[in-house]
């Protein structure tokens, strides 16, 4: 009896600045969605070291079966205008 098992990859959903990335991933934690970030102590103190000159050097990932997902919230996030009524 063979069993496949389905081995889901981490991939990045979203780079950028530590106060967005951090944002946007509670808001996918929120959504029920495991997320991490990466480089965020390094990308912090030296982001050209992670990034080529240093634009968006935190990233945050999350699992292959969870991407598209994560990807329509983030959408929906950065449509937001966050303005009060």
């Amino acid at each position: 009896m063979s069993s496949e098992i389905k081995k889901a990859t981490p991939v990045e959903v979203f780079a950028g600045p530590l106060w967005k990335s951090t944002m946007v991933k509670e808001m996918l934690i929120d959504n029920g969605i495991l997320a991490f970030i990466l480089n965020e102590f390094e990308g912090t103190m030296a982001p050209f070291r992670v990034q080529a000159g240093g634009v968006d050097p935190i990233k945050v990932v999350v699992s292959s079966d969870d991407y598209n997902v994560a990807l329509r919230l983030i959408k929906e996030f950065n449509e937001n205008d966050f303005e009060e009524s």
